[in-house]
């Protein structure tokens, strides 16, 4: 159960992060009380039935009188409907994405969306796992679902598969509710919305044998403490403590950390090698050239096998990159994006905002992931 400050935190974010791109679009709240009706407890067997085994809800199953009582306070949340769960579409592999291009739009929305969530507001989401980024198509006539999409626009370097990627779910999230004033000068601090991880050591005592996310959790408070996701943190916490470091403070390595996980977890279900004339030319879209297309592909699978190697947390520390708006610089210097691609997914950032920087134990890597330049 969430406590009214987690719902009235929750809220403020949703409010803060629904006017920029890539985020959920918050459109209203309503506080109930009593038992849920019979329809909200359908909704629910229905939701709990969908899932798997170890992703049943924690909640008590409504309909049973003994679930909640008569004074049972309920924050109802209604949102854009933002699609399928990304979690749900690669359960059985990469083929509703779109194989290797579906990689390439998702991992880089969401990438995008974070550079803008970080300039906006010094945005980290701190759970972004596959469930909390949804995607649906944009091309005109799809409706939601989405069914392998067709390859287009091999023009560009983002936007191949139509799909838009949205980013939900800011239960553990941290972010500036007040934009910072330029005649300031940094010397007033904004009210932050967060939640102090702390609180709860469970989440990150999970056994990252069954499921790595419980790995990415660790990863990220020793990103958060010490800069370092593989450090010990248990051996090294009075450092820690030292660092004055605290979960209401703005630390955006922790979003690389996530995004590390996100494309790990979609390049574990692409069939390598991901760019051969079945994982490609299958999928093009009419009067798109197949050789001009099975050589765009081939660039795309070795830019997202380098970017795999720079996020692995072991090397992370060392890649020079410090939060998704690093991530973004780079693309730029390196021609994997170019300015258009970034302001027409970002819409209003500054191209300011995204200008590179300088750059430059091991975690798990995917299957035929090896260090490798883009060409």
């Amino acid at each position: 159960m969430s406590t009214i400050s987690q719902v009235a935190s929750e809220v403020q974010l949703l409010q803060r992060m629904t006017s920029i791109p890539g985020f959920t679009n918050f459109r209203d709240i309503r506080v109930l009380q009593g038992r849920p009706p019979p329809a909200f407890c359908t909704a629910w067997k229905s939701f709990n039935k969908s899932r798997r085994k170890s992703q049943k809800s924690i909640f008590p199953d409504p309909s049973r009188k003994s679930s909640y009582d008569d004074e049972q306070l309920w924050a109802v949340i209604e949102m854009q409907d933002a699609g399928t769960d990304l979690e749900r579409l690669i359960e059985e592999g990469t083929e509703a994405i779109g194989g290797i291009w579906g990689v390439w739009d998702v991992f880089w929305g969401v990438v995008l969306a974070l550079g803008k969530g970080e300039e906006g507001c010094r945005f980290e989401h701190r759970d972004l796992h596959l469930g909390n980024v949804c995607v649906r198509p944009t091309h005109a006539g799809s409706d939601s679902i989405i069914s392998a999409p067709e390859i287009r626009r091999l023009d560009h370097n983002l936007g191949f598969t139509g799909l838009e990627t949205t980013i939900i779910d800011y239960t553990l999230s941290r972010a500036d509710m007040e934009a910072a004033s330029p005649l300031s000068n940094g010397a007033a601090s904004p009210q932050v919305a967060y939640l102090n991880l702390e609180a709860d050591q469970a989440l990150f005592e999970g056994d990252g044998e069954l499921e790595y996310q419980y790995d990415i959790y660790r990863f990220m408070r020793a990103a958060m403490y010490l800069d370092e996701p593989l450090a010990d943190l248990d051996a090294r916490w009075g450092e820690a403590m030292q660092s004055g470091r605290t979960w209401e403070g703005y630390h955006p390595q922790t979003n690389l950390v996530w995004l590390h996980f996100i494309l790990y977890q979609m390049l574990e279900r692409v069939v390598w090698p991901s760019s051969g004339e079945a994982g490609v030319l299958s999928r093009l879209g009419e009067g798109v050239d197949e050789v001009a297309a099975a050589r765009k592909a081939g660039r795309i699978e070795k830019v997202l096998v380098r970017l795999q190697d720079l996020l692995d947390p072991g090397r992370l520390p060392a890649s020079g990159l410090r939060s998704a708006k690093d991530l973004v610089g780079m693309a730029l210097r390196e021609g994997w994006l170019d300015e258009g691609d970034v302001i027409g997914s970002l819409e209003d950032v500054p191209v300011a905002a995204v200008k590179p920087k300088s750059r430059r134990k091991t975690a798990r890597k995917t299957k035929g992931a090896q260090s490798t330049g883009a060409s």
